[in-house]
């Protein structure tokens, strides 16, 4: 059973695109002290942090496995056609809830380190963020049980697995891409 798209054609774009995930998504933060004017000059941007680049990643990954699932799960045309809006549905509200979380994370850092942060403000904006949390458990739930009401167990158990597995390719190319991006050790 060969994919219709094959992984390492799309390794390239992806990788590009994981970069603007994690610049976009989840930096690693830097330690919560205030820098100097100077500091925060010299720090850069990440590049890939662009809404364009973050949403053609999500238009890749969206055809990567659009492209594959019927012939990865099995599925017959009634069930892909039943399939496809269920996944696209998964897809799109999964990325705008986490992007809804990233985004009350962020604010909340950025107040944390401005040292502006105040213990009602703080537990206004983590209410914020759990609340982002409790949503985005509850619809990938929902869109997960919507899924499996149109597969059988197996097929279940087979679109867990791929999505596992392109979750993974996509983290390890993340971390080559941000292996190449560190300056050698000296």
């Amino acid at each position: 059973m060969s994919p219709i798209l094959a992984f390492h054609d799309l390794a390239p774009l992806l990788m590009t695109g994981a970069l603007a995930l994690s610049a976009g998504g989840a930096p690693e933060p830097p330690p919560l002290t205030q820098s100097t004017p100077k500091a925060q000059a010299t720090e850069r941007e990440p590049v890939a942090h662009t809404p364009e680049l973050r949403d053609e990643t999500f238009r890749l990954m969206d055809a990567y496995l659009i492209s594959n699932l019927q012939e990865s799960l099995g599925l017959t045309d009634e069930q892909f056609a039943r399939a496809l809006p269920l996944v696209k549905k998964l897809q799109a509200d999964r990325r705008d809830l986490a992007r809804r979380r990233m985004q009350a994370l962020r604010i909340l850092r950025k107040t944390l380190v401005s040292g502006a942060a105040t213990e009602a403000g703080v537990a206004d904006l983590l209410k914020e963020v759990k609340n982002a949390s409790t949503e985005e458990r509850a619809a990938t739930v929902r869109n997960i049980e919507a899924l499996d009401a149109v597969l059988t167990p197996l097929q279940q158990a087979k679109y867990r697995v791929f999505e596992a597995e392109v979750d993974i390719r996509l983290r390890h190319l993340l971390a080559r891409s941000q292996d190449k991006d560190k300056p050698p050790a000296r």
